[in-house]
């Protein structure tokens, strides 16, 4: 993949980063990793660095979306979490057949 197709993807998905899948952006990230380490410094032409500032102004928007995906993860495992307390309280080996005695006075 050259840089110029790595710009229409990102731009694509970038377009509707409400709605990407972690796994998109994961791709996306790999696909840069690659892209960017098959070039030296010094063989980037002046349009190439232009597109790799392109590519690095959507830092921001990339990381925001993550921190967003890794919160709503955290918040899924949290309720699962909380769920297995519940559901082990109430299915408790305890005593069974046991009686409350409220005493008066």
């Amino acid at each position: 993949m050259t840089l110029l197709e790595l710009e229409v993807y990102t731009t694509a998905l970038i377009s509707r980063i409400k709605t990407v899948a972690p796994e998109e952006l994961e791709y996306l990230i790999e696909l840069r990793e690659s892209v960017l380490a098959s070039f030296n410094s010094s063989q980037l032409t002046s349009d190439d660095m232009q597109i790799v500032r392109v590519l690095q102004s959507y830092d921001a928007t990339l990381l925001s979306r993550m921190r967003e995906l890794k919160e709503e993860a955290a918040a899924a495992l949290l309720k699962i979490q909380q769920s297995k307390v519940q559901k082990n309280a109430y299915s408790s080996t305890g005593a069974l057949g046991s009686y409350f005695i409220d005493k008066r006075n």
